[in-house]
């Protein structure tokens, strides 16, 4: 499992399968407009960094708008890219417990084909 990956990359759904099947997530907390932290019931913490864009103006910025916890194990999860016109982009991870899909992750934002799209999802495993 690599230490960070990006929600635009090929492998993305199966690395976070593999990060959150079977597991709880006991803390879901955001800690800025574009930043959240999701931990684990085996200490697992995952930062959330919406992509960071264009300094002057507002292409590339994407925000998380919705963050949940899961207080059953996970048995299913999907990644879910839902793109609109011109650089529209709304990002989820759902996750599948209890008979219910629950959406973890929101993050949206817009580009314009140069500074980026989706989030950013870092790695911290418990030893």
């Amino acid at each position: 499992m690599k230490q960070h990956i990006h929600s635009d990359d090929a492998n993305f759904e199966s690395e976070v399968k593999d990060l959150l099947l079977y597991h709880k997530i006991i803390s879901a907390t955001q800690t800025g407009d574009q930043t959240a932290i999701l931990v684990l019931d085996n200490g697992t913490a995952l930062e959330v960094k919406g992509n960071e864009g264009c300094g002057g103006c507002g292409n590339g910025w994407y925000y998380i708008d919705e963050l949940n916890n899961c207080d059953n194990a996970i048995t299913n999860v999907e990644c879910v890219c839902d793109s609109g016109d011109w650089g529209d982009g709304v990002y989820h991870i759902y996750v599948f417990a209890d008979n219910q899909k629950i959406n973890c992750l929101q993050v949206s934002g817009y580009d314009n084909g140069y500074y980026g799209t989706g989030y950013d999802l870092y790695i911290t495993i418990k030893e």
